[in-house]
């Protein structure tokens, strides 16, 4: 049924109607008449407030989907700006990522070469980087000879020093320390006890005892002197390589037993400290000028 249409005839409804005879028409025929026009209106009211109510429904149908197009829209915008983000955020994640491998890699190449040189230092350490220092002249005491390991009649030295530290000697207020050369001017200095000392044109009563020092730490000091290798400093400096340098100093090493030499095993030069370590094939090699 289409509200918008004018509205049929009561004859396309199915009525035949005519047009009654006013002066012939009697009163009951009137009633009639009047009640059908009434039912009639009564449905012309109805259909009225049927079309009003499908407007209405039309009117928010079209706005409920105006909403759902603006919400669809509003979605679309939403994923879009979403993807965006997604793709600018893992451009910048792989960058950074492309950063970091470099750094990584840059930070193993620095590892590698920190690694390299604390190699060189531990080297360099081991040969000129010992403790040295002199120790006084005194008598030793020589107590057993080490057996010989192997044929070879001259091996490396081996060498056992026992040293003890003595503890420093505090002076108190009005005391002084006398060392002699000889013990026996001490022995009698104390045997004699009191003794008057002559200080500015002032004499002072002072009295002689002994002390004895406190002993401190015992260590056993080992040494060994190679019978195959040798230290040799002060190497001069020449405008050459460094391959150059170490066959010199193998060809100037390189002797007849005999004439004070041997067979070189390895040549350990280090150009900076103007230093070599010369290993021999066999101990027993004697030394002689560079």
């Amino acid at each position: 049924m289409d509200l918008t249409s004018p509205p049929l005839s009561l004859k396309d409804n199915g009525f035949d109607m005519t047009t009654p005879d006013p002066f012939g028409t009697s009163e009951e025929e009137m009633e009639r008449l009047n009640e059908e026009l009434e039912k009639w209106k009564e449905r012309v009211e109805k259909a009225e407030k049927v079309k009003t109510n499908l407007l209405l429904c039309k009117l928010n149908a079209e706005e409920e989907c105006f909403k759902a197009e603006q919400e669809l829209i509003k979605l679309r915008d939403f994923q879009e700006k979403q993807h965006e983000d997604i793709i600018m955020s893992r451009n910048t994640d792989e960058r950074e990522l492309d950063v970091l491998n470099k750094e990584n890699a840059e930070l193993k190449r620095e590892i590698e070469k920190l690694k390299e040189d604390l190699a060189e230092c531990s080297s360099v350490l081991s040969q000129s980087g010992q403790i040295k220092k002199k120790v006084a002249e005194m008598k030793m005491k020589f107590t057993h000879m080490e057996e010989m390991k192997d044929d070879y009649s001259d091996m490396n030295t081996h060498c056992v020093f026992g040293a003890t530290t003595r503890m420093p000697f505090r002076l108190n207020q009005n005391q002084a320390l006398l060392t002699f050369e000889d013990e026996e001017v001490a022995q009698r200095l104390i045997k004699m006890g009191k003794h008057a000392v002559n200080l500015d044109n002032k004499i002072a009563d002072t009295s002689v005892k002994p002390f004895t020092l406190e002993m401190g730490i015992k260590f056993e000091l080992h040494v060994t002197i190679s019978g195959k290798k040798i230290n040799v400093s002060e190497v001069p400096e020449l405008s050459i390589p460094k391959d150059w340098m170490r066959d010199k100093l193998e060809l100037n090493f390189y002797k007849s037993e005999q004439g004070g030499g041997g067979e070189v095993e390895n040549v350990n030069y280090d150009k900076q400290s103007r230093t070599a370590v010369i290993t021999f094939v066999r101990p027993g090699a004697l030394l002689r000028d560079f």
